[in-house]
This record gives C-alpha cells, sequence and structure tokens, in this order.
C-alpha cells in the first residue's frame, strides 16, 4: 500500500502546523486553517500542540522529548523543526513511517520559488535541507491514516 498522506503547501508563511494537521486529516489546509490558525498561533491564548490535536479529534501518542524518540512505528510523526526560511522561529513537518522507510512532507514545499524545504533524502534542489534536528510532538497510527484516507477516496 506505501505511504499513504498527501503533501499540502501552507497558505502563508506562518500556517505550517494547521497545514501539517490538514495533511493528517486529509482535509484542505485552507480549511484546518480557518479552523484553528487564529486561536492557534494569533490569539493571546496559550493553545498547545494537545489542544489542536483534541480540538480537531485526531488521536495521538505524545512524547517525553527527554526520552528522544524516533521514528519507530508505521504511521506519521507531528515534528517541529528549525524553520529554515525564518530565523529565530520552529516550524512542523511531518515524517511518514512505513515500512522502515519515512518520507518527510514538508509544508514550506511550494510555499515560494526561494523557500527552503526539509526532506529525508537530497535529490539535487538547492531548497532542499536533509533533516537532522528535530524534536517529535506527537504520533499518530497507520490506522487512523488509512481510516481517514480510505473514506476521502470513496
Amino acid at each position: 500500500m506505501g505511504f499513504l498522506i498527501t503533501h499540502q503547501t501552507q497558505p502563508t508563511n506562518n500556517t505550517c502546523f494547521s497545514a501539517c494537521l490538514a495533511m493528517i486529516k486529509g482535509d484542505p489546509a485552507s480549511y484546518v486553517v480557518s479552523q484553528i490558525h487564529e486561536w492557534y498561533f494569533d490569539s493571546s491564548e496559550l493553545v498547545s500542540t494537545r489542544q489542536a490535536l483534541d480540538y480537531l479529534e485526531i488521536p495521538f501518542e505524545s512524547f517525553d522529548t527527554a526520552d528522544l524518540p524516533h521514528f519507530q512505528k508505521d504511521g506519521v510523526y507531528l515534528v517541529a523543526a528549525p524553520s529554515l526560511n525564518s530565523q529565530g522561529w520552529m516550524h512542523q513537518i511531518l515524517c511518514e513511517v512505513f515500512d522502515g522507510q519515512y518520507v518527510v512532507l514538508d509544508p514550506c514545499n511550494g510555499l515560494s520559488a526561494d523557500a527552503k524545504y526539509y526532506t529525508a533524502t537530497l535529490a539535487g534542489d538547492e531548497r532542499q535541507v536533509k533533516l537532522h534536528g528535530y524534536v517529535i510532538d506527537a504520533f499518530i497510527s497507520r490506522e487512523y491514516l488509512e481510516q481517514r484516507y480510505s473514506f476521502k477516496t470513496k
């Protein structure tokens, strides 16, 4: 069956988190941005990743970063990494794992002609940066992804 998630590009320079959750749910990024971006990113309220995942009804497993978690199980990992395009900021990406292999789904890929983006392997595009330093925020099971993506294709 292979990898399940369809890549989406974030609509603006600060909607990476919403775009990642849209990819997980299989919904358009613009739709998820309209649901949570202002609340998560722009409001004075401090909103956690847990609160956003719960609000969107995405079942997940969280991690203690002190344990140095790795990509072990098939599914998708919500990952935070230093932004390649906005110095001093963090950036949200996805790493989907299947059968011991993984792909990086970076919502900055396609944002603009010069936007850099993370990847698992380099393919000669000067905008690509191989993922090295990151923190895993959450894991979403392959079973959930199969449910979401089979629902979307029926």
